[in-house]
């Protein structure tokens, strides 16, 4: 379970997701997990997952994080590939929504694995873009691999030809 926020923009990560329609479904669906979980910990109850890091980080200390416009970004691009979402499972996220929205935080989003004086924040979305995209390059030949035109081309020189982009 991850929240991969290759950009601070909510609407930009789903856009760049949207290379690949499995990661893309599965963020929607993940995001939904940690949800669960943390209205499970609100409820004082010991939800599956309760102990994930990201799980923790999004329940913020009782004051979770609101990525619900991140879902939303997720089913924008979901639905322009010609997806669509169960109506069980959009309710569900909608009770979920309504349950969570009194408790959330009204700082804004803090991505994951931004601490310490040595990180920052473009340095985590630069780095998950990196994950990302070395995922798609070692896919690219397997079967349903994203076609080669399809790998997005990173920052500072990296493309598909190379795998470990310099300053990674």
């Amino acid at each position: 379970m991850q929240i991969f926020q290759p950009f601070a923009s909510f609407d930009a990560c789903a856009a760049y997701l949207r290379r690949d329609p499995k990661r893309l479904g599965k963020q929607a669906v993940e995001l939904y997990q940690i949800y669960n979980a943390v209205w499970g910990l609100l409820r004082g109850e010991r939800p599956g997952y309760r102990n994930h890091p990201v799980v923790r980080h999004i329940f913020h200390g009782g004051h979770p994080y609101d990525l619900f416009p991140y879902f939303d970004a997720l089913t924008v691009q979901w639905r322009s590939l010609g997806y669509r979402r169960s109506p069980e499972f959009l309710w569900k996220v909608e009770a979920l929504y309504h349950h969570l929205t009194p408790y959330f935080t009204p700082g804004p989003y803090l991505p994951f694995f931004c601490s310490g004086e040595e990180r920052s924040y473009e340095d985590v979305f630069r780095k998950y873009r990196a994950l990302l995209h070395n995922k798609w390059y070692n896919e690219e030949n397997a079967e349903g691999g994203v076609p080669h035109d399809l790998i997005p081309p990173l920052p500072g020189g990296g493309g598909p030809g190379n795998a470990h982009p310099p300053g990674l």
